[in-house]
């Protein structure tokens, strides 16, 4: 189903999902985790969001999980990461690293109820407003921004490695990078709210 405007030629827009945390409060891979009364798992609806976007799509994983994508992930569609940063910003980086030619929507893997209108609602803002930031994120109605889904433009991923690698954030979080950075937020429609949740253990998934 048609959601949205197309891309511009002029924009190379690529899909990355965040999968190499080490997932220490869930006991094992968020990837293989389900929802309960889901019957798939979070790697799962990834792959079919990612079939709705009709987009480049890429999987930054740890290089100890390679084994274990190659069975649902041709290997060519992995971003093994490196050694810029700790937590979701080295996956941003490695991706930078990967090819630092296009623009990168970035969604973490425990995000399992995000949306198709969700996802491209904000590419639609980034269509439009493209010259206006280096990063687009959604803003919940207490003015917290939601670090992801979030679009980080190539010149917005340049800055940031150059960032991370001269050792410049002294917490190397997402929200210090998109402080320091220009960053335009949308404020999220209530419809869109669950689609904000991430699950983090097995109590999160048994208490949704």
């Amino acid at each position: 189903m048609y959601c949205g405007s197309p891309i511009p030629d002029s924009l190379s827009l690529n899909l990355l999902w965040l999968c190499g945390g080490n997932s220490s409060r869930m006991g094992y891979d968020k990837a293989q985790a389900k929802l309960q009364g889901y019957n798939s798992n979070f790697l799962d609806c990834a792959i079919a969001l990612s079939t709705q976007l009709s987009m480049e799509t890429y999987f930054s994983i740890r290089s100890d999980q390679q084994l274990q994508y190659q069975h649902i992930v041709p290997l060519n569609r992995c971003i093994v990461d490196g050694t810029y940063s700790n937590g979701p910003l080295n996956g941003i980086a490695s991706a930078y690293n990967f090819s630092s030619s296009v623009d990168w929507l970035i969604i973490p893997i425990d995000m399992p109820l995000l949306t198709i209108e969700c996802v491209q609602t904000l590419i639609n803002h980034y269509t439009e407003d493209h010259l206006e930031a280096d990063v687009f994120a959604y803003e919940m109605p207490s003015g917290f921004i939601q670090p992801f889904p979030s679009i980080y433009t190539k010149e917005a991923l340049h800055k940031l490695f150059w960032l991370l690698t001269s050792n410049s954030l002294e917490k190397n979080s997402c929200k210090e990078a998109m402080d320091v950075l220009h960053t335009k937020t949308y404020k999220i429609a209530f419809d869109y709210e669950k689609c904000f949740l991430n699950f983090n253990s097995p109590s999160d998934l048994q208490s949704f």
